[in-house]
């Protein structure tokens, strides 16, 4: 027979050690007692512990932390095992204590420490490298871009270069051009002038002004419509003069010729060539 009775229970007062069995990172066991370095993986770490206790074993509870990654303990209960997954780099201490079923706790426990070395793209050395050539393409982009630049500008200053040239070179000759028609112009005894086909006067010689008795300030502004009027005040016959001049506009291409006769007695042969300048007749 057996009597129990409940308001005089032993209390187990001898705590329950805890120790680590087996230590695995990234899939492959680890070896070492309580220190170990592993190669570079993916950061995947497993531990294996146990708790002692002769009285109610599987009453023995657990709690544990990764120092360098939590900093609270985590109540495991029964269980017997710890897992971790996407670790950085660095050191750790895994720290495991036990309770027995009185709820005494071993606060000595037991601990394992571990280095997961980085891979050498996780090295201080490549994230410098990686730096330095970043900042070595934005500055030789940079580069690029500014000698891209300059050799552009450098095509325009070429390029306004040789279009002023050009202009310059143009307009010495039509200054040229200009002179020559002038003299030209002013070599003759003929009274000349120069119509374009809208009426517009675009050159006469003193000749002409002389003959016609055209005012100066008429002849600057060459309106061939005003010079017209004058001319017919001085002709016997306006109408046949008129005639000849519609029938210049009617067919600016054909050569003309007629006999001007002047109240003053004065009589003049009169011709009317079309000359094509720029592709334009006058």
């Amino acid at each position: 027979l057996v009597m129990i009775d409940p308001a005089n229970l032993a209390t187990n007062n001898v705590a329950s050690k805890a120790y680590i069995q087996q230590v695995r990172a990234n899939g492959i066991a680890v070896t070492g007692s309580h220190r170990a370095a592993v190669r570079p993986g993916k950061g995947e770490l497993e531990f294996q512990y146990t708790g002692v206790s002769f009285i109610a074993p599987n009453k023995v509870r657990f709690r544990y932390r990764l120092e360098g990654y939590e900093r609270e303990w985590v109540d495991a209960g029964s269980r017997r095992s710890a897992f971790y997954t996407n670790l950085k780099p660095g050191k750790y201490e895994f720290q495991v204590q036990a309770c027995n079923a009185s709820g005494v706790w071993n606060a000595s426990g037991d601990n394992f420490e571990i280095e997961l070395q980085p891979h050498f793209y996780q090295k201080g050395w490549f994230m410098i490298l990686c730096g330095l050539s970043g900042i070595g393409a934005l500055a030789g982009i940079y580069g690029w871009r500014v000698k891209h630049l300059r050799h552009r500008q450098k095509n325009l200053q070429q390029a306004n270069e040789l279009l002023e040239t050009s202009i310059r070179e143009r307009t010495r000759e039509l200054a040229n051009s200009l002179s020559l028609t002038r003299a030209t112009l002013e070599s003759t005894a003929d009274g000349i002038l120069v119509a374009d086909g809208q009426g517009n006067v675009t050159s006469l010689n003193e000749r002409f002004i002389v003959m016609w008795q055209i005012p100066r300030d008429l002849a600057a502004c060459g309106d061939e419509g005003k010079m017209l009027e004058i001319a017919l005040r001085q002709l016997k016959t306006p109408g046949q003069f008129l005639a000849k001049v519609a029938e210049r506009y009617a067919d600016p291409e054909a050569d003309s010729f007629d006999i001007l006769e002047f109240n003053d007695g004065r009589v003049f042969e009169r011709y009317s060539k079309p000359q094509r300048i720029a592709e334009q007749p006058v």
